[in-house]
């Protein structure tokens, strides 16, 4: 059992010349904000050898592919130089990821629309974006799950396509415009956050495993608190108030600005806002996972599956907070040589309560047995946008 990493510059395997440290950052920390391109950080010892800061340049591809015992290679990252420093020893590389990274870069035009599905849009984006010549080498097409709202949105020209992308999701409840580095670009909808529906290999059963840290740290956000929200559409606003809350707390508010088309769909996300902001659940930061510890299977699993949005459950950290977690990001920490191998990995994890923001449980998702007598009496019908019965 073990572990190692290779990396390629441009094609050709310098892993033999790269320091020992390597560090790479996925996803987001504020659970509330879209991804970023997910970045690498390295060293090239280049002393003796045929490199020297003129081989690296602005732009060239950086590869690093992951091997596991027994389990097929997987692309740890991959993506182009934005920056490279050079010692009397060393280049130091750093790089962003050619799915998120490339759409940052990209520009387009794009068509106006009315009364759209947000899939149709999304999808008209990425494509025109690919046309552009976003994205190069990524070996798959991308993914654009289903949206349940419509959109009406002008034309805009010689715009970021990743910003736009991400301005365009802010219209479906916890939409996000995520990446799997070398692999390709996800757009994931309102029921992509919905466990009881989640593909297994989203789903991160580690409640059993022995190599979680405990250099955690929890939080809860006056931020994450709101009791009154409104939503800018199309030809008006929608707002939410949690009456009971405003009266005991006085009003917290929060803003969001949509392309939603519908009065409903605004509605609802004003009252979904709302609802998951009366009692914010800890953001949990600092968790290190030694993946060292995992089998081969579960670290294939992780290097090749896991992403911002899968399901993650945990030894008890504390008795206060949960162990059902989405993954929001991660740091992972890496070291080995040339000799010996990988000798490190440590994924230090950004996740978040579930209740957070999974979707609305439906009625199909209840358990066999549940009648009304057995449900909370306390329970108000909107109480069920966060709460599992």
């Amino acid at each position: 059992m073990g572990f190692s990493f290779a990396v390629d510059h441009n094609g050709t395997n310098i892993s033999a010349r790269v320091e020992w440290r390597m560090s790479a950052t996925y996803g987001r920390s504020d659970p509330t904000q879209q991804p970023g391109p997910a970045t690498l950080t390295l060293s090239v010892v280049y002393p003796g050898s045929v490199y020297s800061p003129a081989t690296f340049q602005l732009g060239d591809v950086i590869k690093v592919t992951v091997s596991n015992t027994g389990q097929t290679d997987t692309i740890y990252f991959r993506g182009f130089i934005t920056g490279a420093r050079a010692d009397h020893e060393t280049i130091r590389i750093t790089c962003v990821s050619d799915v998120l990274g490339s759409l940052a870069r990209t520009l387009i035009d794009a068509a106006a629309y009315t009364a759209t599905n947000l899939q149709t849009v999304l999808t008209d984006v990425t494509t025109a974006a690919v046309t552009a010549g976003a994205m190069p080498g990524v070996l798959n097409a991308p993914t654009i799950n289903a949206m349940q709202y419509e959109v009406t949105t002008s034309a805009q020209t010689q715009v970021s396509a990743l910003s736009y992308l991400q301005q365009l999701i802010a219209s479906e409840p916890e939409g996000i415009v995520l990446e799997q580095p070398g692999y390709g670009l996800i757009i994931n909808g309102y029921d992509n956050r919905r466990i009881s529906t989640l593909p297994a290999t989203q789903q991160f059963a580690y409640g059993s495993v022995t190599g979680f840290g405990w250099d955690w740290t929890v939080e809860k956000l006056s931020a994450d608190f709101r009791n009154k929200t409104s939503v800018t559409y199309a030809t008006g606003t929608a707002t939410y108030a949690d009456t009971a809350s405003v009266t005991a707390n006085g009003p917290v508010g929060t803003t969001i600005s949509t392309a939603l088309t519908n009065s409903t769909d605004a509605n609802y996300m004003a009252l979904r806002t709302v609802q998951h902001g009366l009692e914010p659940g800890w953001r949990t930061s600092g968790l290190q996972l030694n993946c060292a510890t995992l089998t081969d299977l579960q670290r294939k699993n992780l290097a090749a599956n896991m992403r911002t949005g899968s399901y993650l459950t945990t030894p008890t950290v504390s008795s206060s907070v949960t162990t059902l977690y989405f993954v929001e990001g991660w740091t992972d920490d890496i070291g080995w040589n040339a000799a010996t191998g990988a000798t490190r990995w440590i994924r230090t994890l950004n996740i978040s309560d579930i209740r957070n923001s999974q979707a609305a449980q439906r009625y199909l998702d209840v358990v066999s047995g549940v009648t009304w007598a057995t449900v909370n009496g306390t329970y108000r019908w909107v109480d069920l946008e966060q709460n599992t019965i």
